[in-house]
């Protein structure tokens, strides 16, 4: 089961967040608290959260975008929202293997909005690699470490599911 962590800004707060795939449901941790989580999107930009099990209360929340900032609305109340460090969220494997290699992959289905290397290219620890837009977010992910990127396996508008093998870097 992979997991998804980023720093997320909501209001004026910041909070370490991370999200596991358990089956249907969802698994996240918002600053040590656990919450056992059915979402359903009945439209863009809106998510209802419900909790597992019988007798949950769901909690809407409304996801809109202007001119690159984000914003939450919640119980009647907004709050301006997003990640607070571009590319922590993305998942890597291979690294412990002895040739280096990284792979980057989708956390969640979105859509490829922008590829930012080539293959050939020399990145930074953190350099952006690929963005993709999820739930009405545009999410960057940063390369892992220094290196060269091996290959792209995505270009813009691609559809990505999670899981999907977006580059390597070597």
């Amino acid at each position: 089961m992979s997991t998804i962590r980023a720093t997320v800004r909501l209001g004026g707060r910041i909070r370490e967040v991370s999200v596991e795939r358990r089956g249907d449901n969802l698994l996240a941790r918002v600053e040590g608290r656990e919450y056992k989580l059915t979402i359903h999107s009945p439209r863009p930009g809106v998510y209802s959260f419900v909790p597992a099990g019988v007798g949950g209360r769901s909690v809407e929340v409304l996801v809109s975008e202007s001119n690159g900032a984000y914003s939450a609305r919640m119980g009647g109340r907004s709050f301006p929202a997003g990640i607070e460090e571009p590319g922590r969220g993305e998942r890597v494997e291979g690294r412990d293997r002895g040739d280096g290699e990284l792979v980057l992959r989708a956390q969640m289905p979105g859509r490829v909005v922008r590829v930012l290397v080539e293959r050939g290219a020399s990145v930074a620890r953190g350099q952006g690699v690929v963005v993709i837009e999820a739930m009405k977010m545009e999410n960057q992910i940063g390369a892992p470490k220094a290196g060269v990127v091996k290959e792209v396996r995505v270009s813009p508008d691609d559809r990505v599911e999670a899981g999907t093998h977006l580059a390597t870097i070597c």
